[in-house]
């Protein structure tokens, strides 16, 4: 496989030069893999899906991908010392860049409990090769593997990523996009200035130059959930806004002392269903958008507003095409903020799992 890189692999790939950019996955299991069998594992996975054999090369202002020599997976076995072990692990792989020239774009680390009954599969990805998306399948794809190495069963390693042109719907293709990537930029420059103006004299935290990711748990019963979802589902809401809420009070609260403040918040729509052809579900990549958008927020405000506020954000910025619009200038946007002296960027980010039986 040698290949350009594509509209949506650019921008993450050109990310990772300046900072790492890793999806970093954790798999908590009862009774892990021998890490023979997840090495045989990984083989197989690199055969079925070549960019998880590959590395990126620059020729150039162009990037392409190419095989990486027959490079195998990494894979660190560790002592697992105790059940939050891991999170040192995963705050470990977020820190630490995937040599992409080099490749693979993929490496591991499985922590054992000396008597081998629990233990995590920590997995490092290149955002340009990942998304949730895939991320998700691949991991079920992994487990799958394991299992029937372990039992001793006949695998395949056919190749399941065929070759497509994937493109954007035909109202942003040619000149007829040049009209809403304009609406785009413009509606991102009116916010731009909204929000430095009144976040004007707000908190300014000093940039560290050693600063390093950290990951903060939290774990809410099946019940819980159940009832979370309810609620939701009668307001007519998703979840993601309601859990998207609860972040920016969290911050407000804790960071700004619950005055009013503008915040920034982003969303993460998956472009698979809406490509030409769409993207089959067992293509591994990274095919998603970031679309950005400001709400006001104070410790005061009721919480399940808040959630309609972004739930009707979100919902708008799909009706205008935003999502295509921000998947087709994010190499140009990233470019941008590397060479901007007054711009950074800083996240705190949710992510949310549930309990795979």
């Amino acid at each position: 496989m040698k290949r350009q890189l594509g509209v949506f692999e650019r921008a993450p790939a050109l990310t990772a030069e300046h900072a790492p950019f890793n999806v970093v996955v954790v798999l908590r299991l009862v009774g892990p893999p021998a890490p023979e069998i997840l090495r045989r594992a990984f083989e197989i996975l690199q055969a079925r899906h070549p960019l998880l054999g590959a590395r990126i090369l620059a020729r150039g202002s162009r990037r392409y991908f190419e095989p990486a020599d027959g490079r195998a997976v990494p894979l660190r076995v560790v002592d697992r010392q105790g059940d939050d072990h891991w999170r040192a692990v995963a705050e470990g792989e977020l820190d630490a860049s995937l040599d992409a020239a080099a490749g693979p774009l993929l490496r591991g680390s499985v922590l054992r409990s000396p008597e081998g009954t629990r233990g995590e599969i920590v997995l490092c990805f290149h955002h340009a090769i990942m998304d949730a998306a895939s991320g998700v399948r691949l991991c079920g794809e992994l487990l799958s593997l394991c299992a029937a190495i372990a039992a001793g069963r006949t695998v395949e390693s056919a190749v399941s990523e065929p070759a497509a042109d994937f493109r954007f719907p035909p109202a942003f293709r040619g000149l007829r996009r040049l009209r809403p990537l304009a609406s785009f930029v413009l509606r991102q420059l009116a916010d731009e200035a909204m929000f430095r103006w009144r976040s004007r004299n707000a908190r300014r935290p000093t940039v560290h130059r050693r600063a390093s990711c950290r990951t903060l748990v939290f774990e809410v019963s099946e019940e819980t959930t159940a009832r979370l979802a309810r609620r939701a589902r009668r307001r007519r809401l998703t979840v993601a806004s309601a859990l998207q809420a609860a972040l920016l009070l969290a911050v407000s609260r804790h960071l700004y002392g619950g005055r009013r403040q503008p915040l920034r918040s982003f969303t993460f729509p998956d472009l698979r269903p809406y490509l030409r052809p769409p993207v089959p579900a067992d293509r591994l990549g990274s095919y998603f958008a970031v679309v950005r958008f400001t709400a006001a927020i104070s410790g005061r405000r009721d919480f399940w507003q808040l959630a309609r506020e972004i739930h009707e954000r979100i919902h708008a910025a799909n009706r205008r095409g935003e999502k295509y619009a921000a998947a087709f200038l994010s190499y140009h946007t990233m470019r941008w903020l590397r060479r901007a002296r007054w711009a950074r960027v800083g996240a705190a980010a949710l992510s949310y799992t549930v309990v795979a039986r």
